[in-house]
């Protein structure tokens, strides 16, 4: 670290050798000093900010949730680019956590499981059709259909909770059989009824399934179509 005098004002002496010296250590102690304080600084306004967010968690929680709501986009855009950006740290930090709560993430799960049955029926149904290849191409990423499955799920738990009755939410048209993992051909049986149904299905329901396929595809169609030409 080079102090920035006018060397050529001190004569070159010993005791100008000696004056040099004596001038860049002052320095170096002082900026020595000056970084100590900035990092006392810094430690004690951490310290503080800490102090209070502790005694003010709901002011804390009011601005959280107003900042979230106002930066939608933005965090959306910052977490993507970060989880992009710290692929093996975020991988690293998962199976770590994993590892050290096995007991807590199991808790968790049935917790979850146990208020969530709707939502791990639709899961599970899902995987299942995809397995099958028994979701229509041009429904794959559908937020609509997604709803009106999810609210088969949904309505069949309603029922269940009310008289305490077991249900299933049935294909009138087996999956097995080739049916399609759509919102037309769902239905809500007790589940005494759907084992005694089976993979069945009558001719006529699976022939107007596949015309209310067919119609639906080609109403979306139209739909799509209208939308790119007006804009």
């Amino acid at each position: 670290m080079m102090a920035r005098y006018h060397f050529q004002k001190i004569p070159n002496t010993t005791e100008g050798k000696e004056l040099v010296r004596f001038k860049m250590s002052t320095e170096i102690c002082n900026k020595t000093k000056s970084r100590l304080t900035d990092a006392m600084k810094r430690e004690k306004k951490r310290i503080y900010d800490a102090e209070w967010w502790q005694n003010n968690k709901e002011k804390k929680r009011i601005y959280d949730a107003k900042y979230q709501q106002n930066n939608k986009e933005k965090r959306r855009i910052d977490q993507a680019e970060y989880r992009q950006n710290n692929k093996e740290k975020i991988r690293i930090g998962q199976a770590k956590y994993r590892q050290n709560n096995k007991e807590k993430i199991r808790i968790y799960d049935a917790k979850y499981k146990q208020n969530n049955k709707e939502i791990i029926c639709y899961h599970n149904s899902t995987r299942r059709a995809k397995l099958l290849n028994a979701i229509p191409s041009w429904l794959l990423n559908c937020k609509v259909e997604k709803k009106r499955i999810s609210s088969y799920f949904a309505l069949s738990e309603w029922y269940q909770k009310i008289d305490g009755i077991k249900r299933h939410v049935d294909h009138m048209w087996p999956l097995s059989d080739g049916g399609p993992h759509w919102s037309g051909n769902l239905q809500i049986l007790t589940a005494l009824e759907n084992n005694k149904k089976w993979a069945k299905v009558c001719p006529i329901i699976k022939k107007q399934i596949q015309l209310n396929l067919e119609e639906t595809r080609n109403i979306m169609s139209n739909s799509l179509n209208l939308t790119k030409r007006i804009n």
